[in-house]
């Protein structure tokens, strides 16, 4: 998926990097932090279907963290965000994808599916 943050084409892919930054921002620890558990698509499904803004902010970021190329800060992402009249074209557009992408399809149509 190509979108255009801060008047450049930035690359988000959706693969297991993508994943795996998703489980270092969302995870559950146990008391003593001995287990670790990522709940990354976990969180991200919750948070699409209630259209939360802010991870939309993780999507991205997370989606670039592999590229090679330009890779937009915080603050540009912040921008593009606030840039748009309608969040729900984002949210479909991450939706489309996870449910399109080998890393993400299965545990993502799962979540789909037990959400309804």
């Amino acid at each position: 998926m190509i979108l255009e943050i801060a008047g450049k084409d930035v690359q988000i892919v959706t693969g297991v990097r993508f994943i795996r930054e998703l489980d270092k921002r969302f995870k559950l620890e146990v008391e003593n932090g001995l287990m670790k558990l990522g709940f990354g698509l976990n969180q991200v499904a919750m948070d699409i279907d209630m259209e939360n803004p802010n991870i939309l902010v993780d999507l991205i970021e997370c989606g670039v963290a592999g590229n090679k190329g330009f890779k937009p800060n915080t603050q540009q992402i912040e921008a593009f965000i606030d840039e748009q009249e309608d969040y729900t074209e984002l949210f479909e557009l991450f939706d489309k994808e996870m449910a399109e992408s080998n890393a993400t399809k299965k545990k993502w149509l799962e979540l789909q599916e037990n959400s309804k």
